[in-house]
């Protein structure tokens, strides 16, 4: 069986790192190189890795001597990978023992680039399974680029590490360093290279949502806003270049959600009080505002409603969501 590089970028994740490692190289494929990338870590990462590399023959470990970002880790690991396939898990994650062997399988019988699968939300706390509806409710083999960009966007799959890739989808890529939410950025491109992808229904990865995770840290606007640049960077680049009408409802539609799921997320904000943060949100709302619209692009009723009372204000946001859910 062909060698998948796996890689996992690693940055001061002592909690749950020993449970990650042991989910890859406990895994049922058989013939895995996992490449570990440790950020500069300030905690016990380091000493985990090594006691794993000392353990397994088939782990390459580096160690960074300053904290670069999981981009440049990402970069790293595709830099020093030797099989002909590809694959992600991050540090605070881990995943099921068939991982690999399932979408690996899903990628060979169905004769594509690059395989997804399902994955699970486990809340960092309670480390119970959060409910969600499954992005991908059955399994499909699509053929061309628009189709394949329609459905990850259409479903939201915006992420990597529940994806198995052939090498070449990485050819010209390169993880954008100094972004939080570098996969929404890399997605579309993997997917213009591979050209065809496979789903599969099964559940493969344990995705936490922990407190201290950068893409949760409510405390940094910048960060907590880089997601809706990266989408609306999307609009600008996609619909243009495809000249599809629906890609483009899909790709606004996704603008104005996201400025919604802000603020239903960023529970740790109080955007009456934190003046910094009001600042910038409201710099960023009136730009979407400005510059897109939220007419014939698959909204409700209801969702339009809410989209017109967050133009007024957050407060008047909230309003009327409650009001809505009642």
């Amino acid at each position: 069986m062909e060698q998948i590089s796996v890689i996992v970028p690693v940055y001061n994740s002592e909690a749950y790192l020993e449970k990650c490692l042991n989910s890859i190289v406990n895994q049922t494929y058989p013939n895995l190189e996992i490449i570990i990338i440790n950020d500069c870590s300030t905690d016990n990462s380091g000493e985990i890795c090594k006691k794993f590399q000392h353990e397994y023959g088939n782990i390459k470990y580096f160690e960074l001597e300053e904290n670069r970002g999981v981009s440049h880790a990402r970069n790293l690991g595709l830099e020093n990978a030797s099989g002909p396939l590809i694959g992600f898990v991050d540090s605070d994650d881990w995943a099921e023992k068939d991982m690999f062997q399932t979408l690996y399988e899903t990628l060979t019988a169905n004769n594509v680039p690059m395989a997804a699968a399902n994955f699970r939300y486990i809340d960092y706390n309670t480390q119970k399974e959060i409910n969600t509806e499954p992005d991908h409710k059955s399994n499909l083999r699509i053929d061309n680029t628009l189709d394949a960009l329609l459905y990850t966007i259409g479903v939201r799959d915006n992420y990597l590490w529940n994806k198995l890739y052939k090498r070449e989808v990485f050819e010209g890529i390169v993880f954008p360093e100094g972004k939080v939410y570098e996969d929404v950025d890399l997605i579309p491109s993997l997917i213009e290279n591979a050209g065809q992808m496979a789903v599969t229904t099964k559940y493969i990865y344990n995705y936490q949502l922990q407190p201290e995770s950068i893409t949760r840290n409510m405390k940094m606007p910048q960060r907590f806003l880089d997601y809706l640049y990266a989408v609306i960077r999307r609009y600008e680049y996609l619909p243009g270049k495809y000249n599809s009408e629906k890609l483009e409802q899909l790709c606004r539609n996704h603008i104005f959600r996201t400025l919604m799921d802000l603020i239903n997320n960023a529970k740790q904000i109080n955007f009456a009080s934190d003046e910094r943060v009001t600042a910038e949100f409201a710099k960023v709302k009136n730009m979407v505002y400005d510059n897109y619209c939220y007419d014939n692009c698959g909204f409700s009723d209801a969702e339009k409603k809410l989209i017109e009372s967050l133009k007024k204000s957050v407060m008047h946001y909230k309003i009327t969501r409650d009001m809505l859910r009642s």
